[in-house]
């Protein structure tokens, strides 16, 4: 199917989706899995994904997203969607199933060379202390 028809068929509730993968480790039955090139060179062959998408068939996904169009998978229940870039494909995707979760969300970044941990402790404390729930995530710390 097109992405676009892909997109559609989310939105209408026609496809049963459980999540989205792009790790054959994290990969569930009902996933939505996402084919992205690899960084190391002897993982980003044709051949190597080509096996890799053969893998992820047996684990029983609803869809494969893939930029490789050779990759059609074998198994009739599986979807096979082909895009020309899957790193964009996967943030649609994502923000389809998962309804834009960043519309809700305020988002403070702090820049600069001094000083950030501590503003980002003290922009934490001031919102815990207004009762605003908030997250904080940094190169040292993550607090959810």
């Amino acid at each position: 199917v097109t992405f676009e028809a892909l997109i559609h068929l989310l939105q209408q509730s026609k496809i049963h989706v459980t999540g989205i993968s792009t790790n054959e480790r994290s990969v569930e039955s009902g996933h939505i899995f996402v084919s992205i090139p690899s960084v190391l060179p002897e993982n980003n062959t044709l051949n190597a994904r080509l096996s890799y998408l053969n893998k992820i068939e047996t684990h029983n996904v609803s869809v494969i997203v893939s930029d490789l169009p050779e990759s059609i998978p074998k198994n009739q229940n599986i979807i096979y969607c082909h895009v020309s870039n899957s790193l964009e494909a996967l943030w649609q995707l994502s923000n389809t199933i998962y309804k834009n979760p960043s519309h809700s969300l305020t988002i403070v970044g702090i820049t600069g060379t001094c000083g950030k941990t501590s503003t980002s402790y003290l922009i934490e404390s001031i919102l815990t202390a207004a009762k605003v729930k908030s997250c904080l995530i940094g190169t040292n710390k993550i607090h959810i």
